[in-house]
């Protein structure tokens, strides 16, 4: 991909052209003066100050196509520190395409590639590439945890966490040379003991921070909420009821849903993808049994767990065998069915103080189930979020790789043979790995992986 980058003037729409809206936003930059694109304007450009907002009509040829507003951001105090244009026009997709065309066709500009105005961004030391990460994570997420963690990265607020790790592995470094150099003017014992103690400094802060890659990432980010249990337990109905809609076909034949449908719902700042799954059970039918597969697939993968259990029609020995997928919730349903209650104190017996339980009826949910669900969904993403964990997969694998290598290290200085030409090494090789989270070291393909996630116009 770095390939497709040059630096001639690039134009994008930066406004999300799924749909028509009021005003759509079109970015121009690279360019070196303005007034090249006078042809197009019914505005004066030599008159145009920086950061000031302007209208104007846009012609093509001697037709006016738009009736717009614009601003103009000089180099270097710009996004991404070149000269850049944004135009304010009318939101129309065909509009759009048409303002797109205007300029595409003058050979002035070509299309931006997805990624390039944030790529230039980093080139021109606008942006860091944890901030870059942060812009990604911003755009991207479904989850507020997301969006946040995205903005503590283009803020720098996280990424200063990790030039306070790399100025200490800095200060770590300066009292290894200390011991290897000058131990003999600052005395052995004294240059040995600061070297231990800037150590044990950098073990305490790798190890935070290592233990903040723990989270599973893909469950934070895209959460699944996952209805299992036996067949006609009530997963589709309940399923239909929190989506507000008919979407999961609801049948008293056992095994009628053989695959799991999903669909993407809004609790509190947050987007989870809720999945009805096949009813679990034994099964001669090939297609039902990959089915079943499915949902278990899904289950060990899932952020919230859901067991749906009609206890007048199951078998409480069966129970165990679905305990141990680790639900986070169980749900009886059939509550408004006769002997029900009865029913019920066993099963109730068997979990009590092992998971958390509702009985609910699913012919008539009230409102009060779907606040009961939400505060469970939103309670465990808050408990989540309090270890706060770091999100970027990049950035989960430099860590990793730097507490190994940092393992390694520290079992060499602790060794009763201090080998300073094998300790040397491994400080380098800790140097590489702490550089490459910070971002002064950047392989091509880490920046092409980052970018190619980026819409064009970002």
């Amino acid at each position: 991909m770095s390939s497709l980058f040059d630096d001639s003037t690039i134009i994008a729409c930066s406004t999300s052209q799924g749909s028509s809206a009021a005003i759509a936003v079109i970015r121009l930059s690279g360019f070196g003066k303005i007034r090249d694109f006078q042809d197009f304007f019914s505005f004066d450009l030599n008159k145009v100050s920086a950061r000031k907002m302007y209208q104007s009509h846009l012609h093509d040829g001697g037709k006016v196509i738009d009736d717009i507003c614009f601003c103009y951001f000089q180099a270097p105090f710009s996004f991404n520190g070149e000269n850049i244009l944004e135009l304010y026009v009318h939101g129309n997709l065909l509009n759009i395409d048409r303002v797109l065309d205007l300029f595409l066709k003058s050979s002035l500009v070509r299309l931006a590639q997805p990624g390039e105005f944030a790529r230039r961004a980093l080139v021109n030391g606008k942006l860091d590439l944890a901030q870059v990460e942060g812009l990604d994570l911003m755009l991207n997420s479904s989850s507020g945890m997301g969006i946040d963690q995205g903005l503590s990265l283009l803020s720098g607020s996280l990424h200063q966490e990790y030039l306070d790790l790399y100025q200490l592995f800095l200060d770590h470094r300066s009292h290894l040379e200390v011991l290897s150099d000058f131990s003999e003017d600052l005395g052995e014992e004294v240059a040995l003991e600061s070297f231990k103690n800037s150590l044990t400094a950098l073990q305490i802060k790798i190890s935070a921070l290592y233990q903040r890659t723990s989270v599973n990432v893909d469950a934070l980010l895209l959460p699944e909420i996952v209805l299992a249990g036996p067949p006609n337990s009530g997963k589709s109905s309940l399923f239909n009821h929190l989506l507000a809609q008919k979407r999961s076909i609801v049948s008293p034949v056992a095994g009628t849903t053989r695959d799991f449908v999903s669909e993407r719902i809004k609790v509190g700042d947050h987007f989870f993808k809720l999945i009805d799954t096949a009813g679990m059970r034994e099964s001669e039918d090939a297609i039902e049994r990959e089915g079943i597969d499915f949902s278990k697939d899904k289950l060990s993968k899932s952020f919230f767990r859901v067991l749906l259990i009609n206890p007048l029609s199951f078998d409480l020995a069966e129970l165990e065998n679905y305990l141990k997928f680790n639900f986070d919730l169980v749900i009886f349903t059939h509550k408004d069915v006769e002997g029900f209650s009865s029913q019920i104190k066993e099963f109730k017996n068997c979990i009590s103080g092992r998971v958390s339980f509702l009985e609910v009826s699913l012919v008539s949910p009230d409102l009060v189930l779907w606040d009961q669900l939400k505060d469970y969904f939103i309670n465990k993403i808050n408990l989540a979020q309090a270890s706060n964990p770091v999100l970027l997969p990049r950035q989960k694998r430099v860590i990793s790789n730097t507490y190994n290598v940092f393992e390694e290290y520290l079992e060499i200085c602790s060794s009763e043979e201090f080998d300073l030409g094998v300790i040397s090494l491994l400080n380098t090789k800790l140097a590489d790995c702490l550089s490459e989270l910070i971002g002064i070291i950047s392989p091509a393909e880490v920046l092409d992986n980052i970018f190619s996630n980026f819409c064009i116009g970002k």
